[in-house]
């Protein structure tokens, strides 16, 4: 899901002009972040699978987290929603959240699996988002 440029994006700081007229999160300074990766082989090989996608896919978590507020939402959610799988929820949240785009509300909901789970709530300019 990419914001249409038609349309002003939730936050002009954190959303820059992207690719085919669309929004997408804005890069930290210095460049855009790739998807991290520890030292195996196949960690380092699905980095680089996504590495085109990861940006778009950044967008899509963030604008999700973005509409729903202070109510916030966990990682089990967002999946649901954008109908994700849990591991690149996981991966693009954890990057939102080393970009300080993300921050954890101090609150925790259930899972579907009922258990605990941090409540993110996206940072606004406002709020001194680090970029």
């Amino acid at each position: 899901m990419s914001i249409p440029s038609s349309r002003r994006p939730p936050d002009p700081v954190l959303f820059a002009p992207g690719p085919g007229g669309t929004w997408e999160v804005a890069p930290p300074p210095g460049g855009k972040p790739d998807p991290p990766a520890n030292r195996t082989e196949t960690s380092r090989a699905a980095a680089k699978s996504v590495r085109g996608n990861a940006r778009s896919m950044r967008a899509q978590v963030l604008g999700w987290f973005i509409s729903r507020g202070e109510h916030g939402g966990t990682n089990d959610e967002c999946e649901q929603a954008l109908r994700m799988r849990t591991q690149t929820v996981t991966a693009r949240v954890n990057e939102l959240h080393r970009l300080g785009l993300l921050r954890d509300s101090g609150r925790r909901r259930k899972t579907r699996t009922g258990r605990r789970a941090i409540v993110w709530t996206a940072n606004t300019a406002k709020e001194g988002c680090a970029r």
